[in-house]
């Protein structure tokens, strides 16, 4: 594989770039700092003069070779990407379906004629059997066929009846041509080109169905409701004040009925306000919760008695002096992050897995001790150095009946003046079996290293993983294997980059985020990334502005951010990038960067979720900010506002209120206003902070060296 560098040219010269006079969307100087080059699998000279050739048949009208070159072109490096803005790469076989899409109405019949006689065998199959993988099918190899606006029609209104609203809205958006008002996130910008009427041959940037027979009234009433379903009112009221403008009389049926749109959806509207306004998790599956590092705890008990501790391995510590921490100790990690699930808790350590009843303390199947590594303590040790850069981390992941981890060093890079294996490998366990060892899975090959737990769906287990062939320079993958057998399915090369330090041992555990058939992964290498669960093909890959580690050694904090994964919710990614100082706000969809923060936020080290139009970050201390409205992206409340670095440790987001731990006390926190409600002492209860976990009857805090049940009250 050819790795092409990506040269940010005079957006990282001059601190930030220019398109039409004008600064590139989301990002901000604050954020744009000197930076290393990111390197990608980008379409080479030789596709990208292909691509020119095509484009100019098109422009000369030449429609017959210009399209079947275009569409050899997308069947022969398809997958490779190309720039679709100095900040935003895509598919060719994306952006090569957006200029399809604008061909005028004589280029489009013949593509059509080109297409049209599958397309309709895939639409008519797909519609009878109601197949969303041949709709999909469809969309990804035929978008601008004459049946692609019914399937796209028909794959929202499945994915609405799965409740799964993003994918819904993705569909019912690509069905408003270019130039017309689209829906958006509240105070989204346009997709670039999306208000001009027309997108230049020379630079497309957005997808939608060129000249949809649907009617556009009873799409754009679908978005309401999906907004309105949900949660995201503000959303829907913008949407709905749009559909009040355009159609104001139009009617159809929605919800199983024949009304009037407007009408009925501002009764909706109304209604929505008192509705339930998120799923809330009950077990405690992996970092984050779920999938998509949002859960929400079911209920939050009370804090105390004391139920029971038990003690914890050590975590190993680095002797570098220079890397930042935030929200624990410079001396020690705070490093388990356990899981609750059935009323057992697990934890991991980086060479063993441990389990206990929540409401006894008693040890799991008679030991509690339920994987121990083979390998003997001296061979554990030289696996660990005393000086590396990260810290150690230690996650795991439970579905169904079985539990995921990755055990063995943490170490995925061993730096330019040092040498050792990359060994840490991943475990599948059987819960129902006390345990069992399923299966154990090692990188393929020298150099590879896995990043951390997986996550998993009904068919497969997703990793992120790294390769380090040269010490200065790394690069990220996703991987994904059989769930039954750990096998390898596939594994996409993603990104490449500098490491922040070049002559130390690398310890990292980079987390990937699910939602339906899309996996989002941070980096931390100066991009963020969606790739189709499915097969592994990159969806979008969107670059931010790294900052250059300091000759004077002296990190911002930001790097101390390490277990930062992408936190989705309701269509939008958030992203804390350790190489970055900014929070970052996407389009889940497309990539695009909706808002960023300034540089303010650096000692932010968790996302914790967003609760309303709060975003909640934490780390010396807790932040709101503001997802919508004029104030997107600006800090809302930021507690304490003194000078003193109070946080220790993980917290929680909960029914409208922030549980955050410092070292002697839990502070609850309105997680709209930021206002303390209280204040709850733990030295009573013979314990201090440390990482927080609930499962609605007892609270868990995870601490350097112990793990402590706290409650109920008897």
């Amino acid at each position: 594989m050819r790795w092409t560098q990506i040269l940010w040219g005079t957006f990282l010269a001059g601190g930030i770039g220019l398109v039409g006079g004008q600064p590139l969307l989301g990002v901000s100087p604050a954020c744009a700092e000197s930076a290393f080059p990111v390197l990608v699998d980008r379409a080479d000279a030789a596709v990208l003069a292909e691509l020119d050739r095509a484009k100019a048949l098109l422009a000369a009208k030449q429609w017959e070779e210009g399209i079947r070159s275009l569409r050899d072109l997308m069947e022969r490096a398809g997958r490779k990407l190309v720039a679709i803005s100095p900040h935003r790469l895509i598919p060719l076989q994306t952006y090569a379906h957006i200029l399809l899409s604008q061909l005028p109405p004589e280029g489009l019949a013949v593509y059509r004629r080109q297409v049209d006689g599958f397309a309709q065998k895939w639409y008519e199959q797909g519609r009878r059997l109601l197949d969303r993988h041949l709709l999909d099918q469809l969309v990804d190899h035929a978008f601008a066929s004459s049946w692609t606006d019914e399937a796209l029609w028909l794959l929202g209104e499945m994915a609405l009846e799965a409740g799964q609203y993003a994918e819904a809205r993705w569909y019912w958006e690509r069905l408003i041509p270019v130039g017309q008002p689209s829906p958006s996130q509240p105070g989204q910008s346009q997709p670039l080109g999306a208000t001009s009427g027309e997108v230049s041959m020379a630079q497309p940037s957005w997808l939608t169905y060129p000249d949809p027979q649907i009617d556009l009234a009873a799409v754009r009433a679908r978005l309401v409701w999906t907004s309105i379903l949900e949660g995201s009112l503000q959303r829907a009221k913008e949407e709905l004040g749009e559909l009040a403008r355009l159609h104001p009389e139009a009617r159809g049926r929605l919800a199983g009925q024949e009304v009037c749109f407007v009408e009925a959806l501002q009764q909706m509207l109304k209604e929505a306000s008192g509705w339930p306004r998120w799923k809330e998790s009950g077990d405690w599956l992996t970092f984050g919760g779920n999938g998509e590092r949002n859960a929400l705890p079911v209920r939050v008990p009370p804090v105390g008695p004391l139920r029971w501790r038990v003690p914890l391995p050590s975590c190993p510590a680095s002797s570098t002096a220079e890397q930042p921490t935030g929200a624990e100790s410079p001396q020690g990690a705070l490093c388990y992050y356990p899981v609750v699930v059935g009323g057992w808790v697990f934890v991991n350590s980086v060479w063993e897995i441990f389990g206990w009843e929540v409401w006894t303390g008693r040890p799991l199947w008679s030991q509690g001790r339920i994987y121990r590594d083979p390998m003997d303590p001296a061979g554990q040790a030289a696996l660990v150095p005393r000086a590396m850069w990260g810290k150690v981390r230690c996650t795991l992941t439970v579905r169904g009946d079985r539990l995921y981890a990755r055990m063995g060093t943490p170490i995925t890079s061993w730096g330019q003046e040092t040498s050792g294996p990359a060994s840490g490998y991943l475990v599948c366990l059987d819960l129902a079996a006390e345990g069992r060892l399923l299966w154990k899975q090692t990188p393929e090959e020298p150099g590879w290293a896995f990043e951390g737990s997986p996550v998993v769906d009904d068919r497969a287990v997703y990793v992120a993983m790294r390769r380090s062939e040269l010490a200065a320079h790394v690069q990220a993958y996703v991987a994904c294997l059989d769930a039954e057998t750990g096998r390898f399915l596939w594994r996409t090369f993603v990104c490449g980059a500098g490491p922040p330090a070049r002559n130390l041992p690398l310890a990292s555990h980079q987390l990937l985020t699910l939602h339906g058939n899309t996996l989002y992964y941070n980096t931390n290498l100066g991009a963020v990334v969606a790739v189709r669960a499915t097969d592994g093909q990159i969806q979008w890959l969107s670059l931010y502005p790294r900052s250059q580690p300091p000759r004077d050694g002296l990190f911002g904090r930001h790097w101390a951010r390490q277990l930062n994964p992408c936190v989705w919710d309701r269509g939008l990614l958030y992203v804390a990038p350790a190489d970055s100082p900014c929070i970052f706000a996407l389009d889940a969809a497309t990539g695009q960067i909706l808002w960023q923060t300034g540089p303010e936020l650096q000692d932010a080290v968790h996302l914790l979720g967003v609760w309303e139009d709060r975003l909640i970050a934490t780390g010396d201390r807790v932040y709101g900010i503001a997802t919508t409205g004029p104030r997107r992206g600006q800090v809302v409340f930021r507690w304490p506002d003194g000078p003193d670095r109070l946080g220790y440790g993980r917290g929680l987001l909960a029914q409208g209120r922030i549980w955050w731990p410092t070292r002697d006390a839990i502070h609850l926190l309105d997680a709209r206003t930021g206002q303390p409600i209280r204040q709850i002492l733990l030295r009573p209860f013979d314990t201090g902070g440390g990482n927080l976990l609930t499962d609605g009857t007892h609270w868990i805090i995870a601490a350097e060296k112990e793990l402590v049940c706290l409650g109920p009250a008897s």
